[in-house]
């Protein structure tokens, strides 16, 4: 875990709405179907956080970067797109996600990265609202998950105003 997937978990937990999960596996395939007991490459991947919304019936599977190539989240993205029905049924599967909430990527990135991100994301053919295709990922930028831009510490307002 990075200092800044720490941050972003702090962030949304001000949520009382989101329960989270970090580092969540998902796993394509059953342990018992899996070849002599091993991950195959491409079949597995950890999530940096899993954010659970009761109030929007959704499964945020959040990635966490501030690298400025975006190289990781990309390829995570890319591979995550390949694989989307059977990573749905996964989660369904193995989190107990009911099947009628939604799914959906979430990316924590720096904001100057932003045209980067969404040139890169809009290149990749299996993203869209197609019903088997992963959605457009939803995008938060680090800048606004630091503590000091929180009006609220732990889901209760401040108690004090600097104006």
């Amino acid at each position: 875990m990075d200092y800044y997937q720490g941050v972003v978990r702090e962030f949304l937990q001000l949520d009382r709405s989101i329960f989270i999960h970090e580092e969540l596996v998902i796993d394509l395939d059953f342990d018992e179907n899996r070849p002599q007991g091993k991950n195959q490459k491409g079949r597995h991947w950890i999530c940096d956080l899993a954010a659970l919304s009761q109030r929007e019936k959704t499964l945020y599977l959040g990635e966490v970067t501030y690298s400025k190539s975006l190289q990781s989240i990309i390829s995570r993205f890319d591979s995550w797109s390949q694989h989307w029905p059977d990573i749905v049924k996964s989660l369904i599967r193995d989190s107990g996600i009911d099947r009628s909430w939604k799914i959906c990527p979430w990316a924590f990135i720096p904001k100057k990265n932003e045209e980067l991100f969404r040139e890169k994301i809009g290149k990749l053919p299996k993203i869209g609202s197609g019903k088997k295709q992963m959605p457009n990922p939803k995008v938060t930028f680090l800048e606004e998950v630091v503590p000091w831009k929180s009006k609220d510490w732990k889901g209760r307002p401040t108690l004090y105003s600097l104006n």
